[in-house]
C-alpha cells in the first residue's frame, strides 16, 4: 500500500514538473515572439533580379566598372 502511495506521489510530482516546464517554454516562446515583433530591424526588400540570372547568384545584375 505504501509503494502505491509513493508511486502516486511521484507521478503527481512528475506531472507538476512537466506542467511547469511546459509553461516556462511557452512563456519563453511568447517573450521571443514579442521581442521579434518589437524589433525595429525590418527585412530589406529583395533586390529585383535581371532576366537570365541564376536565382542564387548574388552578383547578378550589379554594374561592373
Amino acid at each position: 500500500m505504501h509503494a502505491e502511495r509513493e508511486r502516486a506521489q511521484e507521478a503527481e510530482l512528475e506531472k507538476q514538473e512537466l506542467a511547469d516546464r511546459l509553461e516556462k517554454r511557452q512563456q519563453a516562446k511568447q517573450k521571443a515572439a514579442e521581442a521579434a515583433a518589437a524589433s525595429s530591424h525590418k527585412p530589406k526588400p529583395r533586390q529585383e533580379k535581371k532576366p537570365g540570372c541564376a536565382p542564387d547568384d548574388p552578383l547578378c545584375g550589379l554594374p561592373l566598372d
